[in-house]
């Protein structure tokens, strides 16, 4: 449940060009594995050194800004984390 969790609730930080980025962390997760992978080529690139210009990007122009960019796991945690902790209180009852 909780990879499930931090998947969906991180797509919105995840930088987006064309989608490959965010499926490959869809396909390289196994559901309950405890561990979620993005497994495109560039994916360790983006996640260090993604300047958030893009689409939804943190830093995007024409005054269209998001919360896309780079070590989107930590900004997601950050906000999010104890969503995601109740959440799985919930699923464990």
């Amino acid at each position: 449940m909780v990879d499930s969790e931090v998947l969906r609730r991180s797509d919105p930080y995840v930088p987006f060009l064309t989608g490959q980025l965010k499926h490959s962390g869809i396909s390289g997760t196994v559901i309950g594995s405890g561990e979620v992978r993005y497994i495109a080529p560039y994916a360790r690139k983006q996640y260090y050194e993604n300047a958030g210009r893009g689409f939804e990007g943190l830093n995007a122009s024409g005054g269209i800004t998001g919360k896309r960019g780079k070590k989107w796991f930590e900004r997601m945690k950050a906000d999010q984390k104890q969503d995601i902790l109740k959440a799985a209180k919930e699923c464990f009852k």
